[in-house]
Order: structure tokens, then sequence, then C-alpha cells
């Protein structure tokens, strides 16, 4: 799985990303390609009805995460997205409010799913630069 504190190259989602529910602004948003890949990905391996879960593994020079499919925990943000549901622990939350995920097409590890983080920025102000992921969660 690739994780990006940016948008790949290669990246092919909808620039103004997605809010798949009204008020609030949702901690993680989605790009309409990863709902669907995600969507797929999740039928083809019979997680269906299972949570997206997104965790904070470390942070640093990089920010490392990782990606499972769970069960809501007590405590958790839930973010309902079109046809699934990502969990955080509130720590996790924090740290990628305002992130989105995304599908990407090229990446080290083939394509598969990628965190955006813009609001992570580095002390020129410009976006963090990327982050790594360990996960399972990839693209076939």
């Amino acid at each position: 799985m690739l994780g990006s504190a940016e948008a790949p190259k290669g990246a092919k989602n909808d620039p103004a990303g997605s809010q798949d529910r009204p008020g609030p602004k949702a901690v993680i948003s989605v790009s309409p390609l990863a709902a669907a890949k995600m969507r797929e990905y999740m039928h083809a391996r019979g997680k269906t009805g299972k949570a997206l879960r997104i965790w904070l593994k470390g942070l640093g020079r990089r920010i490392s995460y990782g990606m499972a499919f769970d069960d809501a925990r007590p405590g958790d943000v839930q973010v309902v997205c079109n046809g699934f549901t990502i969990v955080l622990d509130p720590v996790s939350a924090a740290v990628f409010d305002g992130a989105r995920l995304l599908w990407v097409e090229t990446g080290a590890g083939g394509p598969g799913f990628a965190l955006e983080m813009p609001n992570l920025l580095g002390a020129a102000g410009e976006a963090s630069r990327t982050g790594d992921s360990d996960s399972g969660v990839t693209g076939s």
C-alpha cells in the first residue's frame, strides 16, 4: 500500500474530493474513484460490512499509517462514505483531520490507496512529504 502526504503522481481522483454526507465536514474525505475501488475491493474479499480502520503508526520526519478492515470500537470516530465506513481512534482522527483517501494507479507498490494530507504543513509552508503505510489494503 502506498501512503502519501501529497497527491501522488498518477492519482486519478476528482479534484474537489467528495463529501458523502451533509452537515459538518468529515474528518477524512474520499474521492469518488477511491470510494468505487474500495467497494469493489471489499466485495471481492468478502469484507462487505466491515469498516476500514486507518491508524497512526508514527509521527516524525515521515508519517506512518496503517489500514485494515475492522469493526468499530467504543470511542472511534466514524466517517460514513459512499458504501463503506472509515473508523479512526481519536488520536488518529486528530492527526488525519482534513486528509483524503485516494486511489493511485502508480507508485512503489503498484496501484492502491493513499492518503493525501494537505493540512500537515512542513516548515516551508508546503504540504508534508510522503508518508509511509503498512497494510494489506491494496489494489490488484
